[in-house]
């Protein structure tokens, strides 16, 4: 559903766009909305008695970049890193 949204771009949709997209319950995708605002990668816009949904693309691309720069590298080999530093 987060990559639904991230695909749609900044538009906040509602929940029934969503639930004709992906065939779920209303009740299956407010339990999935309210996880992903609570982890804080879903924005909420409230109208009146109505809710909106769009993804939060600057919480999203935190992890993301978190884990480029520190977990997904391969340490160098010693070798390597001696003539890295040598340089």
């Amino acid at each position: 559903m987060f990559r639904h949204l991230v695909g749609l771009g900044p538009a906040h949709l509602s929940p029934g766009h969503i639930v004709d997209a992906f065939f779920v319950s209303a009740t299956t995708l407010s339990f999935y909305f309210k996880e992903l605002h609570g982890a804080v990668l879903v924005l909420l816009r409230k109208n009146k008695r109505s809710l909106f949904y769009a993804a939060d693309y600057d919480a999203a691309a935190f992890p993301i970049d978190y884990m480029t720069k520190n977990c997904c590298r391969r340490p160098a080999p010693a070798a390597q890193e001696e003539e890295t530093l040598a340089l």
